[in-house]
């Protein structure tokens, strides 16, 4: 990846990131919709703690850093999803993260290069690239803020950039703030000239 690409790669995966939490807070409430709150409901799912067992030698792949994040780790199995593959794949069963991501964005749009990246993280930017010591993210939830930010490596954990994912409470929607259709505007968004909502009332991660 050159310099040159990556700001605009950062602001796409923030942008993608962005639009699903819309999406969320577009449906998860949403009783004339039952798919769409269902898929809203599951994805926020990846948003919240993970409790499950992390094997001892993923802990101690973390070279210097600690690794008792889970929200991180649930976060990456999202990331971690490649819908354009199992689009490319006849849609295979048992693959609830790319479905819910297609749900969301669209074959279309997955589809196409310029406006989707397919996963959104890659395996050096997930630490999941065991041939080589590389900085990589660690995700955090932010329910405190509407904007996200990216943290530079310190002493406790010198590999990893800390990604914080902005993950407020929901405002009532309506003209004061934001409402059903600017979240759905922002939602099928798909123009690489616009990586932020043009409400302020919608999250963003990357600025």
């Amino acid at each position: 990846m050159t310099q040159q690409t990556r700001p605009l790669r950062i602001w796409q995966q923030g942008k993608q990131l962005s639009q699903i939490i819309a999406y969320i807070w577009r449906w998860a409430d949403d009783e004339l919709e039952p798919d769409k709150k269902k898929i809203a409901q599951k994805l926020k799912t990846y948003f919240m703690r993970d409790d499950s067992e992390l094997g001892v030698e993923k802990v101690l792949k973390r070279i210097g850093n600690r690794y008792d994040n889970k929200c991180d780790a649930n976060l990456k199995k999202l990331f971690r999803a490649n819908p354009r593959e199992w689009l490319s794949q006849g849609k295979p069963p048992f693959d609830e993260t790319a479905e819910l991501l297609v749900a969301v964005f669209g074959e279309e749009r997955i589809n196409n290069t310029n406006k989707y990246l397919s996963p959104m993280f890659d395996i050096v930017e997930l630490g999941d690239d065991e041939t080589i010591i590389s900085p990589y993210y660690e995700f955090h939830i932010d329910p405190s803020s509407f904007i996200g930010k990216l943290c530079d490596p310190d002493l406790e954990t010198p590999f990893a950039f800390r990604y914080y994912v902005s993950f407020p409470p929901r405002p009532q929607l309506g003209e004061a703030t934001v409402t059903k259709e600017e979240l759905e505007d922002w939602i099928q968004d798909d123009k690489n000239e616009h990586p932020y909502p043009s409400v302020p009332f919608i999250p963003v991660t990357t600025t």
